[in-house]
């Protein structure tokens, strides 16, 4: 097993990395409301003053929580940096281990 020592990392792969975190995160939740919502579980998306229930909620919650996710990625990413930047330096660093 290869293993790679992350001492720095730039801000543009930091980000990428934190988007294709939240955007897989925010795809599982949307998918789980989709099935909670076929199992009859009371599934609700509000769209500005449109409320939708049910299976059409489940729907919808497919393609506005990956986008909602992304966007809190996004900024949790720019808020994150600097302080991931300082814990590298604090801890020598971060092992990650590659297949």
């Amino acid at each position: 097993m290869n293993t790679v020592n992350l001492m720095n990392v730039k801000f543009t792969s930091y980000l990428k990395l934190m988007i294709y975190i939240a955007g897989s995160t925010g795809l599982f939740f949307g998918l789980l409301l989709f099935v909670l919502s076929l199992l009859g579980a009371p599934v609700t998306a509000e769209l500005g003053t449109a409320v939708y229930t049910g299976v059409i909620a489940g729907i919808i919650s497919i393609f506005i929580s990956p986008l909602l996710f992304l966007f809190l990625g996004l900024l949790w990413g720019i808020i994150s940096f600097l302080p991931f930047k300082l814990a590298l330096k604090v801890f020598k660093g971060m092992t990650i281990e590659m297949k």
